[in-house]
């Protein structure tokens, strides 16, 4: 009966021991559990601003991007419009040179050659000039001056002023 008896108070101080234990660990376990559901909302509140910057992040991107595009856009219509300008200066400098041949050598022009004077004269008597006599100059000059216009210099057309002017001189 002693043993059974002891077995009894062994049982009862486990079983006390075992609720003593969860009621005292009880309020641990459940500021642990409150913790853990604040850090589960903190976490989807962070998921939701990290979402958030990232969408940012893409619209951002998409608008970066986007302008890069427009400028390289622009940058081809402003290279586009400077070859054009740089072909009307390069075709002065073929056409004074024609006109300056032409009269003072008397030398006959290729049908080429004719094609961009006829062109080019109606470009500086102001008339309208169509695609396809602006194409007959662009093929002139790009034929004789190629690698000056792709190579965006400057035309110097000093030299056939100077002997414009010593021609109306004389």
């Amino acid at each position: 009966m002693k043993k059974i008896l002891s077995w009894i108070w062994i049982s009862i101080a486990a079983l006390a021991g075992f609720f003593i234990g969860f009621f005292v660990r009880q309020p641990k376990i459940n500021k642990l559990k409150n913790q853990v559901i604040s850090l589960q909302k903190q976490l989807g509140n962070l998921q939701n601003k990290m979402t958030g910057y990232q969408d940012s992040f893409d619209n951002l991107y998409i608008q970066y991007k986007g302008l890069k595009v427009l400028q390289l856009k622009k940058k081809a219509e402003y290279e586009g419009k400077l070859k054009d300008n740089l072909i009307l200066q390069y075709g002065i400098k073929a056409y004074l040179e024609m006109l300056l041949d032409t009269v003072k050598k008397s030398r006959k022009l290729t049908s080429e050659e004719f094609a961009f004077y006829r062109a080019f004269d109606d470009v500086i008597e102001g008339k309208q000039v169509g695609t396809n006599a602006f194409l007959k100059i662009k093929e002139y000059v790009l034929s004789k001056y190629k690698r000056e216009v792709n190579a965006l210099t400057t035309c110097d057309c000093s030299i056939e002023f100077q002997k414009l002017q010593e021609y109306r001189s004389a």
